[in-house]
């Protein structure tokens, strides 16, 4: 699932900066697993995914990735069938104004 990055770096990016700061957490379980438990048991395997996202995480997957490695070393699941979730709602489209003024239509 993408986890929006902009908070968890240090320092803070600048409000000038339009591009994206999103990262992609992976949380996994079995069907087995997640049945037999609570439903709080799917929130915590998620949260704790979400928390793995830190400032020291993607400094070094920055680094990583601009070290030229094939996106397969990246993620192998780039050869598997994924499902990702996410939700775009705080990152302020409709606000965004890149010279020729705001957006007419989000």
């Amino acid at each position: 699932f993408a986890v929006d990055g902009r908070k968890h770096f240090y320092p803070r990016l600048s409000n000038g900066f339009h591009g994206n700061v999103i990262f992609v957490a992976t949380a996994s379980s079995t069907v087995e697993q997640l049945l037999a438990g609570p439903i709080d048991r799917a929130v915590n395997i998620i949260q704790e995914a979400k928390c793995k996202i830190t400032h020291q995480h993607m400094l070094s997957t920055v680094a990583w990735i601009a070290s030229g490695k094939s996106p397969l070393e990246i993620s192998p699941s780039f050869h598997r069938w994924d499902l990702m979730i996410s939700s775009w709602q705080r990152l302020e489209m409709a606000g965004t104004d890149f010279g020729s003024g705001k957006p007419a239509f989000v």
